[in-house]
């Protein structure tokens, strides 16, 4: 029997190995395997008004964080922008029923 069998050669793939990072510095820098992020916005009228509230969280690098605004907006603000997301819902429901 050859003795050839038991020494073992070094193979391109075990160098390449070595050159690689280790896995958990990969992950050092990316800040982690966990991201998560939450936001909310309402909506309301208030006589002439829209009262616009938004709350925001994240937890990213380690870090919760978390944002809340409110403002008032134009009622012609508020007009407009419910005339662009009606635009867009009515060309996305176009595009979908030409499918059909």
């Amino acid at each position: 029997m050859s003795r050839e069998l038991d020494t073992v050669k070094p193979s391109r793939l075990a160098r390449r190995d070595e050159q690689m990072p280790d896995i958990a510095q990969r992950l050092d820098n990316t800040g982690g395997m966990f991201t998560f992020r939450y936001s909310c916005t309402e909506i309301s009228t208030q006589g002439t008004g829209i009262h616009v509230k938004r709350r925001e969280t994240r937890y990213a690098d380690g870090k919760l964080t978390s944002e809340e605004s409110e403002g008032m907006l134009d009622r012609t603000a508020y007009d407009g922008m419910v005339r662009e997301v009606q635009g867009y819902f009515l060309n996305r429901l176009a595009n979908f029923l030409k499918l059909f």
